[in-house]
């Protein structure tokens, strides 16, 4: 009986590890202090008003690659309303020794303040050369 529990234990680790090596439905990344969310808001979202109450998490998930040298940066917010309170990534990595592969950056912020916020990210290279492109986004957040 304890072989077989044994044989099964082990059994079990190399197929667990075959997923996360070989299958799309390895678990992704995370971050550790991921702290939850109230409101998502994605790339379709850009140019839209959203209103959330003191005390609530807003989560921004905008796809990225770091390694062409590109970032998002948040290039407008009224810090006192809303507080960036973590960043994680996320990569869209299939296998552990796929190198150059994007993913998603979360950017967790908390409604601290009643207000109004303008949030503006900008997507650039941190040393841009002559034809890099620049793109941005941007919402609005009203705090109740």
């Amino acid at each position: 009986m304890k072989q077989s529990i044994i044989t099964f234990v082990l059994m079990s680790f190399v197929l667990f590890s075959n997923c996360c090596l070989f299958n799309k439905s390895c678990p992704q990344d995370k971050s550790k202090s991921d702290p939850g969310y109230d409101l998502l808001v994605e790339k379709d979202a850009d140019g839209k008003t959203f209103s959330v109450k003191s005390g609530e998490v807003v989560a921004v998930r905008l796809e990225s690659n770091p390694s062409t040298g590109y970032a998002w940066e948040i290039v407008e917010n009224d810090s006192e309303i809303l507080t960036l309170v973590d960043k994680s990534f996320t990569s869209h990595r299939k296998a552990e020794k796929m190198v150059g592969v994007g993913g998603t950056d979360t950017f967790f912020f908390k409604a601290d303040k009643k207000g109004t916020a303008n949030v503006k990210f900008e997507y650039h290279k941190a040393f841009p050369s002559e034809g890099d492109t620049t793109e941005y986004f941007q919402f609005k957040i009203t705090v109740k």
